[in-house]
């Protein structure tokens, strides 16, 4: 797969704006050479923030891959435009200001990262539940992934889950995220020994993240939820 944008958050992971160019306009859609808004994929939600040009301010509120043969792209959404308003005001070849919304991407960040842990230690927990995985999401107040299960995850193996979660917490363990195949551009999480294919945005060590809390949730016959969020509401 090769990819028309270039992802700078994988350059500069704290790297919340930038200048870049548009390479195209289309509907309610902006297309640049660069980018440092984090498309939704792999159950994290999109970064949202703005465009700026001269006196013009576009908000951005989804951010979304397209793909078409071999080829990549990522479409920045704005919101209450049309295509002959952005062709009016904008043309390929401008130089836009980037600026995402610094506190949403911490959020999606910490919750990512917490998902991770949750999945190792549900894990550890409860042997070969993660090859049954059929869900996640991430998003800036919580994060949860969806499992086949034939039975229920019983409050023992929750709090069982809570405590490996924390104590990864409490041992301040560090967190690298790199580019494992680049004909693939397959990403990697890796933390503890653990390797987790993902190419979400992360924290930098697990001490980051505050005390975690764990619940479930029944979502239909062979299958359960598992959810975590955060004690504090300060992340």
């Amino acid at each position: 797969m090769q990819f028309e944008t270039i992802n700078k958050y994988y350059i500069e992971e704290e790297c919340y704006n930038c200048i870049s160019e548009i390479i195209d306009i289309q509907e309610n859609k902006i297309y640049l050479d660069e980018t440092i808004f984090y498309a939704e994929s792999g159950g994290q939600e999109s970064d949202t923030g703005i465009i700026t040009f001269n006196d013009l301010v576009l908000n951005v509120n989804n951010v979304q891959y397209e793909k078409k043969d071999s080829i990549s792209r990522t479409a920045h959404y704005i919101d209450d435009c049309n295509e002959d308003y952005l062709l009016k005001s904008l043309k390929i070849g401008d130089k836009v200001e980037l600026r995402i919304n610094k506190e949403r991407r911490l959020k999606l960040s910490s919750y990512h990262t917490a998902s991770h842990l949750m999945f190792i230690a549900a894990g550890l927990v409860r042997k070969g539940i993660t090859e049954n995985t059929i869900g996640c999401h991430i998003k800036e107040d919580s994060a949860r992934f969806d499992f086949r299960v034939e039975s229920k995850f019983s409050e023992e193996e929750l709090e069982a889950i809570r405590h490996i979660i924390n104590k990864m917490i409490a041992d301040d363990l560090p967190i690298k995220t790199y580019c494992k195949d680049i004909k693939t551009n397959q990403r990697v999480w890796e933390c503890d020994g653990f390797e987790i294919p993902c190419g979400g945005t992360h924290l930098s060590k697990t001490s980051l993240l505050n005390k975690m809390n764990v619940k479930r949730k029944g979502i239909g016959k062979g299958k359960d939820r598992i959810i975590c969020y955060f004690d504090s509401k300060e992340i």
